[in-house]
């Protein structure tokens, strides 16, 4: 039997992905759950299972090509003689698919530029009287709805901050044409056709419920008709703009010099999918061809995503030092006894030269996302009464077991272990121990959770002298995992928040939160609830102090952990033996333990 594999959506707003490496060839035996593609999209790389056991016998999508989500990109053959036979006598198909594919595409567009316009004209229903003539004018063509999408599950609206198109503005799919903000994270918006941008519903600075309709795309035939008729309105002089327009076009002109490098699906833009060993997202692409970034530039900036791969942040940290090369040689110049203390200074960030003016004050906009985490702290503080409990705990016998098992850690995980997931494990724990401190509250009703969601945060990084932002991913099942399990997701989870490459659902449904205030060396912090949960703990700084041990002063790994908690349903006595359960189980740290 053949069993089509599919290339998957990894996200709502999520169109298209690029197939990074397939690492099984046709005629390759794969079992069920085995990875054997990598692909990657604007938003996060991903390996990719085999759908069931069998052997390839088709691949669709090359490397370095861009596919569509849902299309058939492999077949597998699950009957080892048939398998054979495909391989022996099918040897050229794969190659020729692509081909039938887009000629099969080519005649049904050609048969669906013949239809009548009358049959056109049923998608446009929807829109404005005002521009029904310009979309019956385009026969062939048809109205893509372009919605708001749903960032996570718990999110229902989103701001837009800003369109990177107007009306009349051709786009390409997958293009970024938009920016929306919600409380949990900022995110570019592709557009999901090519054609023109015939109508836009939702202004900047307007909050949009989930799944609405923001815009609308027009293409084929009706794009002609669309353009011309949002042109209209915006050109008051036809007759002298229209020279003036070939100007600006002529100046990117010689961008198709970039095409000669070494590339895969060059875009229209002129920045490759590839340049050498080098990747570039869409996202990328589309920002490097806002900013003028050429490829060879971009491939020569360090990449801190999957595999060595430049993120939106990279680019947009490069460029805010582009052109500071400078500071670079003054290390280079300075004397060979200094070149060591030099390299040791520039750890202690310099203060931002900010100019306050006559009256010393400087007036900021918050950007969207702090504004929206603003509006949740507020609201939390309004529905939750927050009370603080804190423990003081010894956690030297973890310290030292750590150390014991740090390097076959770092050996078997490839990163090493940080206290964290300690506090993680003895959290969820404590959560099983008290359910009540892992439900959330629906008016009256107390709605107790099975399983444990933890959310942890990570503070994101900010451009310099501006305020940085705050995410919370969540590891799904918490109770379910091991400590190296806790290690692996919360590595994970944390990499790629500060790459702003997670995905909706690993950003919603948290049922309690761990934050780590001692990343920053405080020892003691009163956060505000993650609404709607019940519960929030905060870790200090593990400091040595002075202890009594049997009447003994010894130096002791102390930490203070810090949990609030909402009065309404978590009383005194439950947090406290929260606490105490978390303090008993990390100070009886077993030391034989095996790490995984």
């Amino acid at each position: 039997m053949k069993v089509e594999m599919v290339m998957p959506q990894m996200g709502e707003s999520i169109a298209e992905a690029t197939v990074l490496k397939w690492r099984k060839g046709v005629g390759d035996s794969v079992e069920k759950d085995e990875l054997i593609l990598d692909i990657a999209t604007d938003k996060v790389d991903s390996e990719i299972p085999a759908p069931d056991a069998g052997v390839i016998v088709e691949i669709l999508a090359p490397e370095g090509e861009v596919v569509p989500v849902k299309s058939v990109i492999a077949v597998i053959e699950t009957d080892a003689s048939a398998a054979k036979d495909a391989v022996s006598n099918g040897g050229s198909s794969s190659s020729q698919k692509p081909e039938q594919a887009a000629s099969q595409q080519a005649e049904s567009s050609s048969s669906a530029e013949q239809l009548p316009p009358a049959s056109q004209a049923a998608p446009s229903a929807q829109s404005a009287p005002s521009q029904q003539p310009a979309q019956a004018s385009g026969a062939g063509g048809q109205l893509v709805d372009m919605v708001m999408p749903q960032m996570g599950e718990s999110i229902t609206e989103a701001t837009i901050l800003k369109w990177l198109r107007k009306i009349g503005d051709e786009v390409k799919k997958d293009e970024t044409i938009l920016e929306i903000s919600t409380d949990k994270v900022d995110s570019e918006i592709p557009a999901p056709a090519s054609g023109v941008l015939s109508e836009i519903m939702a202004s900047e600075g307007d909050t949009v419920a989930v799944k609405s309709t923001i815009a609308k795309i027009a293409t084929g035939g009706a794009s002609n008709g669309a353009s011309a008729q949002a042109a209209a309105p915006q050109q008051a002089a036809p007759q002298q703009q229209a020279p003036a327009a070939p100007a600006p076009q002529s100046a990117p002109q010689p961008a198709p010099a970039r095409s000669t490098v070494e590339s895969s699906g060059a875009p229209a833009s002129g920045v490759p999918t590839r340049y050498g060993e080098k990747f570039f997202s869409p996202l990328v692409r589309s920002l490097a061809t806002q900013h003028g970034v050429s490829a060879v530039e971009l491939a020569s900036i360090p990449g801190s995503g999957a595999h060595g791969r430049i993120t939106k942040n990279d680019l947009m940290l490069y460029l805010e030092h582009r052109g500071s090369a400078p500071a670079q040689p003054t290390t280079q110049t300075a004397a060979p006894g200094q070149q060591a203390p030099a390299a040791a200074r520039p750890a202690a960030p310099q203060a931002p030269v900010r100019d306050y003016g006559s009256d010393g004050v400087i007036v900021e906009e918050m950007d969207n996302m702090r504004k929206r985490i603003a509006q949740h702290m507020v609201m939390s503080k309004a529905t939750s009464p927050h009370v603080y409990s804190v423990a003081e705990i010894d956690v030297t016998n973890i310290a030292r077991w750590r150390k014991k098992v740090q390097n076959d850690f770092v050996k078997r995980e490839g990163y090493k272990l940080s206290f964290t997931p300690f506090f993680l494990e003895a959290a969820v724990k404590g959560l099983v121990h008290q359910p009540y401190i892992n439900a959330s509250l629906e008016g009256e009703k107390i709605l107790l959770k099975r399983d444990i969601n933890l959310g942890c945060a990570v503070a994101l990084p900010a451009p310099p002298g501006k305020a940085g932002g705050l995410i919370v991913p969540v590891i799904k099942r918490a109770d379910q995992l091991s400590l190296a399990g806790i290690a692996r997701s919360l590595n994970d989870l944390a990499t790629r928040a500060r790459d702003r490459a997670l995905q909706p659902d690993e950003i919603s449904g948290g049922t309690f939160t761990v934050t780590n205030v001692g990343t920053f060396g405080n020892i003691i912090g009163n956060p505000i609830i993650n609404q709607p949960q019940l519960a929030i703990l905060a870790i200090g700084a593990i400091k040595k102090r002075p202890a009594v041990i049997n009447d003994m002063i010894a130096i002791r790994d102390i930490v203070y952990l810090t949990l609030s908690y909402d009065h309404r349903l978590i009383d005194g006595m439950m947090a406290g033996q929260f606490l105490k359960f978390v303090t008993d189980y990390l100070q009886g740290w077993d030391m034989d333990r095996e790490p995984f």
